[in-house]
């Protein structure tokens, strides 16, 4: 992938094998794990140039390129120019790899990204170099990614959460109709650790939230979602995607997450992650809250 100079920072998809012919097709999941791909590049190199691309690429998927629709969400699909793409895979909403429709785990994947940025530019406001002129744009940018997270997050519980049979839902439409009812490993994965860490990001210290609690979790509604923005209400999300996943989608005889559910919770075989992600999501999920947990306690 190349950089789409001149296109806020953003990269292309794909190139033939000579890397003379791009594909007109620009979308945003590639964009979102290059992102994730630069925070963990910064990380282990401490190269501020690397964590700098990846606050590009944030501000522009879930800034700039997310204003292009009235739900202020992240579509997937876009023209050459960056143009939302309506009708890419519109009569193939389960597609496995570019799925038509606003994708629930993936409003969840950029909240987790940032949070993540937003608890670098706090921990090493000292050492970022150039990429604030001023202290002020420094804690805009945590503030507004921050808010960012809470708004994508709390709009995938709303929409995306199966108020009835539980777990989320794989995509929905602009009109926030459920175009894919299927329940997928990795979103409830990832829905468990941004939950975490947006519980992480309201409070300095772990407190009383989290506890071990042997009974079921209460029903809630869509109404309520909205109210739970708080330390509290995040971790009883935490919880509630937990116990869902350990009742659902572990397989607890054989180990590992069923890769795909249907509505009501059926699997769809035994087979387990596929090879393209094998367990990616899970055990990231599981380490992001680990830390997200030592974090917490210290």
């Amino acid at each position: 992938m190349y950089l789409d100079k001149g296109k806020m920072g953003l990269f292309r998809d794909e190139y033939d094998a000579s890397f003379h012919k791009c594909q007109t097709y620009r979308g945003q999941n590639a964009n979102m794990h290059l992102c994730e791909a630069f925070i963990s590049a910064y990380e282990a190199t401490g190269r501020v140039d690397l964590l700098h691309r990846a606050v590009n690429i944030a501000e522009a998927v879930t800034g700039t390129l997310a204003s292009l629709n009235d739900n202020n969400l992240v579509w997937e699909h876009y023209t050459e120019n960056w143009m939302i793409d309506w009708d890419y895979h519109r009569d193939n909403p389960k597609h496995v790899f570019k799925p038509w429709g606003f994708q629930v785990g993936h409003q969840i994947e950029w909240a987790k990204l940032l949070l993540t940025i937003r608890r670098i530019l706090l921990s090493e406001k000292a050492d970022l170099g150039n990429m604030f002129t001023t202290v002020d744009q420094w804690e805009q940018k945590c503030t507004t990614f921050k808010t960012r997270a809470q708004r994508l997050f709390s709009e995938a519980c709303r929409v995306g959460w199966d108020y009835t049979n539980g777990g989320f839902f794989y995509g929905f439409a602009p009109d926030e109709s459920i175009c894919d009812d299927d329940k997928y490993f990795w979103v409830q994965a990832e829905g468990i650790a941004t939950a975490a860490l947006l519980a992480e990001s309201v409070s300095s210290t772990l407190g009383d939230h989290h506890q071990e609690n042997d009974d079921e979790t209460p029903a809630i509604s869509s109404q309520r979602v909205k109210e739970e923005t708080t330390e509290e209400g995040y971790w009883m999300w935490y919880e509630r995607i937990w116990e869902y996943s350990w009742k659902h989608m572990i397989d607890h005889k054989h180990g590992g997450w069923y890769r795909l559910l249907t509505f009501d919770n059926k699997p769809y075989s035994n087979k387990k992650s596929p090879a393209g992600k094998v367990d990616y999501h899970t055990i990231g999920a599981c380490c992001e809250v680990i830390q997200c947990l030592k974090r917490c306690s210290s």
